[in-house]
């Protein structure tokens, strides 16, 4: 190896986890519990003095300074899953066959372990990697669960997460409060909504004015009445495989242009999932973004990696030469002042839409364009994540989990050429730059 390279061993001391190589010498995770094993006291966060940016992190106003190696894109809890009864109160008959076709088990052939209820086992785990919708409570990420993942997050010397759940898919306000406190990493919760897809009726038809009112309240007063604030608006600006076109999908354009008006006044961050759009539907939504009035620097692009070459395996078969990455469009969005998110790591081998044979190629991907990107001096617009959001992508269930982040992507980064400064560009300061206003 490189003298001047960190092995896997040197970045994990340097995060903070020294501490537990323990008699054995390891740093594994599996043995990272009993770190944890006395509950520690977390204090209130500090804020900044009079007139300086803050993080509304789900515990209070916090300087930035303060936040330190921060997770861009994850989903910290999802307490409850809508029933059938709810979802019909809830959404239209539109949101509801789109729902239908998401989780319809009709093709599942009985070759792949259907097993009554579908639980997560290692026998079925490939099955429910094809299938995902059709897993028990596969959308649940329950308090215990996600707890074990924020504690192995923070054994690796993780501090801060972005939680990028908008709207009905939150979890409690409260709870995640409490999983904060006892965990001690920071939580940056989202207001903002759904594209139309997954969109509840009580936003589907809010006028722009509606929508600013809305996230005003949930940025500067709190989520309902548990006084807890956001400190991001997420949005989702879906494939057109999955509905319509992010460009002509109204009540995400409403909620764009609504939130590029707060940010403009606040500076609060907009996080825009940006998920298999495609370069000209991507290059006009933003352009439309820019229309609105979007501030420079303070939109994130989520799932990019998403946008750098074909993700299907008919293209793949078809066309092997068309899986080389375009990195134009990467150069193109951060010079017109976007930041990009790189946060499918994992996902890749924890589900794969079968429906539409998709190619779960997301972390080679990643891994290549973040180093090109640093190496011309983009560093200071990316941001990394894991984007958790299934049961079978927790390491309890088998999965890389959200300490996929530092364990595997950040090592192989450093391993790989990317020295300390560059990495804490990426995970300190400018998640610190982007999450304060």
């Amino acid at each position: 190896m490189n003298k001047n390279m960190k092995s896997r061993r040197e970045f994990l001391s340097l995060s903070g986890t020294v501490a537990l190589a323990g008699a054995a010498g390891s740093l594994l995770l599996g043995q990272a519990g009993s770190a944890f094993a006395a509950k520690k006291t977390t204090p209130l966060p500090i804020a900044a003095k009079a007139g300086g940016k803050n993080v509304r992190t789900v515990r209070g106003l916090m300087a930035p300074e303060f936040l330190g190696i921060t997770d861009m894109h994850e989903h910290v809890l999802r307490d409850h899953v809508v029933s059938e009864a709810e979802a019909h109160k809830m959404f239209d008959a539109e949101t509801l066959k789109e729902m239908a076709m998401f989780s319809d088990p009709e093709e599942v052939p009985k070759s792949y372990f259907p097993e009554k209820g579908n639980p997560i086992t290692l026998q079925n785990r490939h099955y429910l990697t094809h299938f995902y919708s059709n897993g028990k409570d596969q959308f649940l990420l329950d308090k215990d669960l996600m707890m074990g993942e924020l504690r192995d997050f923070a054994a690796l010397g993780g501090q801060s997460i972005l939680d990028c759940s908008p709207t009905y898919e939150r979890g409690s306000p409260k709870v995640i409060r409490q999983m904060s406190e006892e965990t001690g990493v920071n939580v940056i919760m989202s207001t903002g909504i759904n594209s139309h897809v997954l969109l509840p009726n009580k936003y589907k038809h809010m006028s722009v004015s509606q929508l600013a009112e809305f996230f005003e309240k949930e940025i500067h007063v709190g989520i309902d009445d548990t006084g807890i604030c956001c400190g991001n608006i997420k949005l989702l600006a879906e494939s057109e495989q999955f509905g319509v076109k992010a460009t002509e999908d109204m009540p995400l354009l409403h909620g764009l242009e609504a939130a590029a008006g707060i940010s403009r006044n606040s500076g609060v961050p907009v996080t825009v999932h940006a998920y298999l759009l495609g370069t000209e539907v991507l290059k006009s939504f933003l352009n439309m973004a820019n229309s609105f009035g979007m501030p420079k620097g303070r939109m994130i692009l989520a799932h990019f990696s998403t946008a750098l070459m074909p993700m299907d395996y008919k293209t793949l078969l078809q066309d092997p030469k068309a899986f080389m990455p375009d990195l134009d469009i990467g150069y193109w969005a951060m010079d017109q002042g976007f930041i990009l998110s790189f946060d499918l790591f994992g996902a890749g081998s924890s589900w794969v839409d079968t429906h539409e044979g998709l190619v779960p190629a997301y972390d080679p991907i990643s891994l290549a364009a973040i180093y090109q990107y640093v190496k011309k001096g983009y560093g200071d617009r990316i941001v990394l994540g894991t984007d958790l959001w299934m049961r079978n992508s927790t390491r309890k269930y088998g999965g890389g989990g959200i300490s996929k982040l530092l364990n595997y992507v950040v090592p192989l980064l450093t391993e790989n050429g990317l020295n300390q400064r560059e990495i804490d560009q990426i995970l300190v300061q400018t998640p610190a730059r982007m999450l304060a206003f």
